[in-house]
């Protein structure tokens, strides 16, 4: 997800402000981020997660001292605050969380906290009841599972549905799933 090829498809939406952090000449980290018009940067509200992208050569010091530098950038260049959303440890190559303690260390404060769920692929979990009384149904059915190209009706089912349940809309439209998946055919594919 965090591509500039992805980023990029919706730029026209957000003020890019993306960072670059060097230490001794060499890179160590980069920030997907977002600049808004009130002046805060958002580590990047087009994606679903956007924190420090680090190496595991990455310490606890070296995070510290980012973070102040982030935070006197900011200071130095007008901008008034960050939304910073940090990456969850399942996607690390290697999980750490240098940022987080850095951040508590300059004073930043948690203004939301989102459920990151994961279910190991190696591990099977096993179905509930219903869920087998479901399988076991569509097997009577005849129901097959099949890649699709059929994205205009996946969306109008799902915008139908989202909005029936939960009074909102897709997060994408029509056209940009269709872009992403030209984009990214191995990434961005429909079964249905």
């Amino acid at each position: 997800m965090i591509n500039r090829g992805y980023m990029d498809y919706h730029k026209d939406r957000f003020n890019d402000h993306s960072l670059m952090v060097f230490h001794n000449n060499k890179l160590i980290a980069l920030l997907p981020a977002h600049l808004s018009a009130e002046g805060i940067l958002i580590s990047h509200p087009g994606l679903t997660y956007g924190g420090l992208i680090t190496s595991f050569k990455m310490t606890a010091a070296l995070a510290i001292e980012v973070f102040e530098s982030l935070k006197s950038y900011l200071c130095s260049n007008g901008i008034i605050g960050i939304y910073y959303k940090a990456i969850p440890h399942i996607y690390h190559n290697q999980p750490a969380e240098e940022d987080l303690q850095s951040l508590f260390l300059i004073g930043a404060q948690v203004v939301r906290s989102d459920v990151s769920s994961v279910i190991p692929l190696g591990r099977h979990m096993g179905f509930s009841k219903l869920k087998k009384r479901g399988l076991k149904k569509a097997e009577k059915g005849n129901v097959k599972v099949k890649e699709s190209k059929n994205w205009s009706g996946y969306w109008n089912m799902l915008a139908e549905n989202l909005a029936n349940r939960y009074e909102v809309e897709p997060t994408h439209s029509l056209d940009e799933l269709q872009l992403l998946h030209n984009k990214f055919p191995g990434n961005v594919r429909l079964f249905t």
